[in-house]
């Protein structure tokens, strides 16, 4: 009947757009994401060294994310992505969209706010890894180096401050620009 039909089809959607989005890094997900929000805590970074890219940092708005702001637990993340490669990490390399007061930023994920604290000495002596103080923290990263200008954008919205907490709408996109979501599903999970 007509009913299956649109099941069936909506159920293709979702998977067909999981697939395409975490084709990326060819992993698979077994669980639920949350993919766009409404409310973050919004502060700034310049490391040289990240989960994502190590210090080969992609030129472009960059940032880093708590990834408990997309659903990941923290147990999750200790098991799964703490130590890991960066293409085992299923976001990694997605874009985030944020839009506060009028204003939109578009940056590459290219680290990760550690939900935990796991703090260790990086090569270059800096102190790296230390717990994340929001669970909806999104770190912009600023540096002339790779063009990202982070904290341009933070003081825009904050009126000169490098902190914003509130109303940012915010959406996960693929590589080609694209909302990441399941049509079928009313709460924005994969």
């Amino acid at each position: 009947n007509s009913r299956m039909k649109i099941s069936i089809r909506n159920l293709f959607v979702c998977f067909f757009e999981t697939l395409c989005v975490f084709n990326v890094n060819s992993l698979a997900i077994k669980r639920k994401y949350t993919t766009k929000g409404d409310k973050a805590t919004l502060t700034y970074l310049t490391d040289s060294e990240t989960q994502c890219y190590g210090s080969n940092i992609p030129r472009g708005n960059a940032l880093a994310i708590n990834p408990l702001l997309l659903g990941i637990s923290a147990e999750e993340w200790e098991e799964k992505y703490m130590d890991v490669e960066p293409s085992k990490i299923w976001y990694c390399g997605l874009f985030l969209k944020l839009t506060v007061k009028g204003k939109t930023f578009k940056g590459r994920i290219i680290d990760t706010c550690d939900p935990i604290g796991h703090p260790f000495v990086y090569s270059t002596g800096d102190i790296i890894g230390g717990k994340c103080d929001y669970t909806d923290t999104i770190d912009l990263y600023e540096s002339d180096t790779t063009n990202s200008h982070g904290l341009k954008f933070l003081q825009d919205i904050s009126g000169g401050d490098d902190f914003f907490q509130g109303k940012v709408k915010w959406s996960l996109l693929n590589s080609k620009g694209t909302i990441v979501k399941c049509k079928n599903n009313h709460n924005n999970t994969l």
